[in-house]
């Protein structure tokens, strides 16, 4: 008998990808949109893979590419805001969608880093990166 059965790597992956998608539901939503998508992508992959079709694994490569680079400009340059109350509403209403840059005002690094879905982790001091553009009078941020 092999090590590594090729018919118990199969199921190990379905298993694992079974996992991840149910464990979708428990996601707190502290955790965002983001880390569901994440999430989903990849309990999809490691389903894909466990039944080894070849355009299924083709194709979940490149929307993990796809997934990872959309992240990649979420955390980094743009984020997606939805206004939660009429504080401004002579100017935005509520509910409206907007985007904001991160990059113009200098981005920070995270002050926490942990495991995801627990409290277990550690404090760190933020970066911030260098600005572009100071906030001016009459600019909304």
């Amino acid at each position: 008998m092999k090590i590594f059965d090729y018919e118990i790597k199969n199921r190990f992956l379905a298993l694992t990808g079974l996992l991840i998608i149910i464990s979708l539901v428990f996601i707190p939503d502290k955790y965002g949109f983001a880390t569901r998508v994440f999430c989903g992508v990849l309990g999809f992959i490691c389903i894909g893979i466990s039944t080894g079709n070849k355009k299924f694994i083709s194709e979940a490569k490149a929307l993990f590419i796809i997934v990872i680079i959309a992240l990649s400009v979420k955390v980094t340059l743009l984020e997606a805001y939805i206004v939660p109350t009429g504080s401004m509403e002579k100017t935005i209403m509520t509910g409206d969608f907007l985007i904001g840059s991160r990059f113009v005002y200098g981005m920070r690094t995270p002050n926490w880093i942990g495991i995801p879905y627990t409290d277990i982790g550690i404090f760190i001091p933020s970066v911030r990166f260098p600005k572009f553009k100071e906030p001016a009078v009459g600019d909304v941020l």
